[in-house]
């Protein structure tokens, strides 16, 4: 178990930096859990304990209203971490997750955290370092949703997967569905829109996957 955990942490973006002394030590103390479709992992408001890494599966992060409406925030995909932040902060959540399907979650106590990072202090530096970027990150995308169309995020989507993916064979990395709500539009929306790029030629349909034929028209449609 311990070298598929150590495989799945090279693998996830946010360890990326780390060197393998470095992984190994995280491994460690990375404790594992088993959630079903529908379970919650953590609440809004709790009290945070540790931090999450998501082996395998789907969970959405949401919030909710003071009338009970569900807003979703994220839809967080295999090797991704989150809750890192408030874990150390010993902030209440912000967000309630829940398991989109079934989900594999390795979970690391604040307290054996701190005491990797005190026995490796580089770990900080570079995990600081790939946090900043998922901050701006999170930034341009609420750009997105202020600043631009549907139509304009779904094509700035697009661009983002290409880069993401390193193809312009894109596989939707999660239902239409919930990447409509991520979007912040409907799915009826998200497939017309899809059908227009593809009668302008920008794209090509293929089942569950997308291929992109003209980059340059989708930046054009970004107003980049």
């Amino acid at each position: 178990m311990e070298n598929k955990l150590q495989q799945a942490l090279q693998k996830a973006t946010i360890f990326s930096a780390l060197n393998s002394q470095e992984i190994e030590a995280l491994a460690r103390i990375i404790h594992v859990s088993e959630f079903r479709k529908g379970a919650i992992l953590f609440q809004q408001e709790q009290t945070p304990a540790c931090m999450h890494f998501l082996i395998q599966g789907e969970v959405k992060a949401v919030q909710y209203t003071s009338k009970g409406k569900e807003i979703l925030l994220r839809i967080l995909t295999t090797g991704e971490v989150f809750a890192m932040g408030v874990a150390y902060l010993q902030k209440p959540y912000a967000v309630t997750t829940i398991a989109l399907k079934k989900s594999i979650v390795g979970r690391i106590q604040r307290e054996d955290l701190l005491d990797v990072l005190r026995g490796y202090p580089e770990i900080s530096l570079k995990l600081m370092g790939i946090m900043s970027l998922r901050i701006q990150e999170m930034t341009h995308r609420i750009v997105e949703q202020t600043g631009h169309s549907p139509f304009e995020r779904i094509a700035l989507f697009l661009l983002r997967e290409t880069k993401a993916q390193q193809s312009e064979l894109l596989t939707l990395p999660m239902s239409k569905a919930n990447l409509s709500r991520m979007l912040g539009t409907v799915p009826e929306t998200f497939s017309r829109t899809l059908t227009e790029l593809q009668h302008q030629k920008i794209i090509q349909l293929r089942g569950k996957q997308i291929q992109i034929l003209d980059t340059q028209g989708l930046l054009e449609l970004t107003r980049l």
